[in-house]
């Protein structure tokens, strides 16, 4: 096909369709580049060979997450990877008739990075989970979750350290796709983590519920346990703190923020003295850590429900996605401490469902 047997053109399919972009002049068919807006707000940019996206292109759902592929006449095949409005990378791997489908690396919320096989758009098989580190430096004691994934889901992981930057499979853009090429890539990387310790329990997805905050309530995540630990509390009257064991850096998580999920109604018309460990999740669900189990004897498979509040605070709580609990919040560290320094938070109440008896904004004094 010459160059003088194309033109531009805007077609509009039955479905609501609209292509633009060129095509043969003598059939109308697709033919070079072009982009499909479809009625739902998504859109494809791709070249076109024979009516159908044929080379390099991008997919763009309503949402705003792009695929950036390659297509073989219609079907999305190969590596590619995904990127969120705000052009963090999502995912890259391999593809197969549009779904994630051969090794893979998944960043996900919070930081940490999945890397592993995926079939059909789901994780299977042996996989790991590298847990977030700091911002532009590397962590000591960087740990994962090494073991197998069955239906997207951790059925059985032991925990290691002392991973290397290199165990990641690459940077966060196209750097890890030439790894990726082929299916050794994900065993090597994972040859490259250090040994699990030979009488290490194996941990699995223990998601909570609204009865249930955990199987195994008193097994301690061992990533928290290596930077934080509770201890009395440098201010006044707040009981219990959370203290770095190590040193922490600016954008490290310390500690992760676990409990039982509850629907926003039931906490904000209940007595404040029930919400005493209580964070929001999302627009539906509260997190919450009961108060007959906030004992650390009870309860401390996560730490997160220890920092206490400052209106000058070293640390925030960010969403994160952990293997163990799914989806849950943390505290992140917004500056560098050192070891035995307490991590506080702004527990950030707007008086909306009014304030705990300790709460007093005029003054800023707090538990």
């Amino acid at each position: 096909m010459v160059g003088g047997d194309t033109r531009r053109v805007t077609q509009v399919d039955s479905d609501g369709t609209r292509y633009e972009g060129k095509a043969c002049v003598s059939t109308g068919e697709r033919q070079g580049r072009g982009t499909l807006r479809f009625p739902d707000g998504s859109f494809l940019s791709a070249s076109f060979e024979q009516g159908v996206p044929h080379g390099q292109g991008s997919y763009t759902s309503a949402e705003g997450v792009r695929l950036e592929a390659r297509f073989e006449y219609g079907a999305l095949q190969g590596p590619g990877r995904e990127i969120d409005e705000q052009d963090n990378v999502l995912f890259i791997g391999q593809y197969l008739d549009g779904q994630r489908h051969g090794p893979g690396k998944q960043f996900c919320d919070g930081g940490g990075v999945l890397l592993g096989s995926w079939c059909e758009n789901i994780l299977e098989g042996e996989a790991c989970f590298m847990f977030p580190g700091a911002e532009g430096r590397f962590c000591r004691f960087q740990g994962a979750l090494v073991g197998e994934w069955q239906d997207g889901e951790m059925s059985r992981a032991y925990y290691v350290e002392g991973c290397s930057p290199g165990t990641s499979l690459g940077d966060d853009d196209g750097g890890a796709l030439g790894i990726l090429q082929d299916e050794g890539g994900c065993e090597r990387a994972r040859r490259r983590l250090p040994r699990r310790h030979p009488r290490a329990r194996p941990f699995q997805l223990d998601q909570s519920t609204a009865r249930s905050i955990s199987a195994r309530m008193l097994t301690a995540d061992p990533y928290e346990q290596r930077r934080v630990t509770v201890a009395p509390s440098t201010m006044p009257g707040a009981g219990e703190g959370l203290f770095a064991k190590i040193p922490l850096y600016k954008g490290e998580v310390a500690a992760y923020y676990n409990g039982v999920r509850l629907p926003h109604d039931e906490v904000d018309n209940r007595d404040w003295s029930l919400n005493d460990n209580t964070i929001a999740l999302n627009e539906d669900e509260v997190i919450d850590v009961p108060v007959n189990m906030a004992g650390l004897d009870v309860y401390c498979a996560s730490l997160g429900h220890k920092a206490n509040h400052s209106s000058e605070h070293n640390a925030m709580y960010t969403p994160v996605f952990h293997p163990r609990f799914g989806d849950i919040k943390c505290v992140r560290m917004l500056v560098d401490v050192q070891a035995g320094e307490e991590i506080t938070v702004d527990y950030g109440y707007d008086g909306t469902h009014g304030y705990p008896s300790w709460w007093h904004p005029q003054l800023d004094v707090h538990k």
